[in-house]
């Protein structure tokens, strides 16, 4: 077999999830008109604060599938299939405790409930609703240990095959449900039974495509293997715990101070603020697998310069998607679910720009983890949490709701923009951590340029909301782009961009022909 080169496997892997995640997207958003349209206010803000509340604890949330691959990585590369074989053993078990934890967290948050909201209490069925809901998580830890062996043999776009099949059949189904039924909780029945055939099948082929994996070995990992394991995914649980623990205090700001209507506006924003920014993440985490390989076979000069083309990347993207969201989701909200759910234009910003500043930490977290810098840093994200629960109590009181959006902008800003990449540079690329912060600050100096010139041209654009969305959609992305080669053209790595971008549609047309 001709074995593709780490930018080929990069772009297949983000092509793909790319792809999946448009068509994930576009039924969510059909999923979601049904819903508002056919339950309301009420069930559409209790669905948004069990989304955002359970979502955590769910396996892709948490992050440890990429700290188990990085132990795959160099077992991968050697093709050691006795040592793959006793990973993937072990992984197993890790995914059960995991699935127990997070079953115990769940009863925790059961009694809590009236707690979070005393009116999505009173809807009927919560109850057997929310357990349907944290079912779904916790059964997405059985059966998909052996899934971590196509991301780190760079194959994980067969991952997101599967899980864009079983997500739309599922979004088809709550809608057909919707329509004919009016009920929330056969729409959280379908939502609970489909992640096992999901998870079935997707075994079942990982085992078709490695059926070594098949065989019974009796070799286990040995003690260095074993401390490894426990340090790297005790770790990352810390890490992404204490980065999870933010959007579940400000669920818990925002829907017990403001209520389900409040609950249920941030939803739809979060709906299509965060499937757009997984859509973009889906692309950089396409090199996760390659990232992790080029780690292991090649020298750190070689590491940095991948990362700071990434950098610029992640920047670019981000900031065009951030510039183009904050212009088209107020009418597009409106067109959607109707006025009363469109939030004032002060709390799009800050949720656009918020939108950004987690966007560009993408990038050093995949490298961070695909090199196995898990534990530096690990406590950061409870020290996030914590600032931004102090941050967002202040900003409320003087500021009203949107104080809870500024906490979180001033939280990130506090913590994790600094605290993230000092991990890498200095115990990886040993160097200081100002160079970077030079490249960060001119990237998004550009963007800021290109947001305010965008806003400028597209606050004369009015007309019917469908006008408005494509002409500001368009618009924004145009202008921003041509400022963006305008303003970085002549540079080294915008350079490499595009000499790989006609590298890859020079083999692809070449192949046509």
């Amino acid at each position: 077999m001709k074995h593709k080169s780490r930018t080929e496997y990069s772009m297949r892997n983000s092509m793909v999830a790319l792809i999946c995640k448009i068509l994930v997207l576009l039924f969510a958003y059909a999923s979601r008109v049904v819903f508002i349209r056919v339950l309301g206010v009420e069930c559409t803000g209790a669905y948004g604060l069990f989304n955002n509340i359970l979502v955590i604890f769910s396996l892709s949330s948490l992050g440890i599938d990429t700290a188990l691959a990085f132990m795959l990585y160099a077992p991968v590369a050697e093709n050691d299939r006795i040592n793959q074989q006793a990973l993937i053993q072990a992984f197993r078990r890790v995914h059960l405790m995991l699935g127990i934890i997070v079953l115990l967290i769940s009863v925790v948050l059961f009694f809590l409930l009236p707690v979070f909201s005393a009116e999505a209490a009173s809807i009927p069925d919560i109850g057997l609703i929310y357990w349907l809901f944290a079912g779904n998580m916790i059964f997405g830890y059985f059966q998909s240990h052996k899934q971590i062996l196509l991301l780190a043999d760079q194959q994980n776009y067969l991952n997101d095959l599967y899980e864009a099949g079983q997500l739309i059949l599922q979004y088809v189904i709550q809608i057909v449900v919707l329509l004919t039924t009016k009920s929330f909780l056969l729409f959280s029945i379908v939502f609970f039974v489909l992640i096992i055939p999901k998870n079935l099948l997707s075994a079942a082929h990982t085992t078709k495509r490695y059926p070594y994996l098949k065989e019974r070995v009796s070799v286990s990992l040995d003690e260095d293997e074993k401390k490894l394991l426990r340090k790297n995914i005790w770790a990352i649980l810390i890490r992404k715990s204490g980065v999870h623990l933010q959007l579940f205090t400000d669920t818990l700001l925002l829907s017990g101070y403001f209520g389900l209507l409040s609950m249920a506006r941030y939803a739809n924003y979060s709906l299509i603020i965060t499937s757009v920014r997984v859509l973009v993440e889906k692309i950089v985490n396409g090199i996760t697998g390659s990232v992790g390989n080029l780690g292991v076979t090649t020298e750190r000069e070689k590491v940095e310069d991948v990362f700071n083309v990434s950098l610029m990347l992640t920047c670019i993207m981000f900031g065009i998607v951030s510039i183009a969201l904050f212009v088209v989701i107020g009418p597009f909200i409106d067109m959607s679910f109707g006025q009363e759910y469109v939030f004032p234009i002060d709390i799009t910003l800050v949720l656009c720009v918020n939108l950004y500043l987690k966007g560009i930490r993408t990038i050093t977290n995949v490298f961070r983890n695909s090199l196995g810098l898990f534990r530096q840093a690990r406590y950061m994200g409870f020290i996030e949490a914590g600032v931004n629960v102090v941050y967002s109590i202040a900003a409320i009181t003087i500021f009203g709701e949107i104080g809870i959006f500024i906490g979180t902008t001033l939280s990130m800003l506090t913590v994790p923009i600094w605290m993230e990449p000092w991990a890498l540079y200095r115990d990886y690329f040993e160097k200081k951590l100002w160079i970077y912060f030079i490249r960060l600050g001119g990237y998004t100096l550009a963007i800021a340029v290109c947001w305010a010139v965008s806003y400028f041209v597209c606050s004369f654009i009015g007309g019917p909301l469908p006008v408005q969305f494509i002409l500001k959609g368009v618009i924004s992305v145009v202008i921003s782009g041509a400022l963006i080669v305008l303003i970085f053209h002549s540079t080294k790595e915008f350079k490499t961009i595009l000499s790989s971008f006609k590298s890859i549609l020079k083999k692809k047309s070449g192949k046509k022909t």
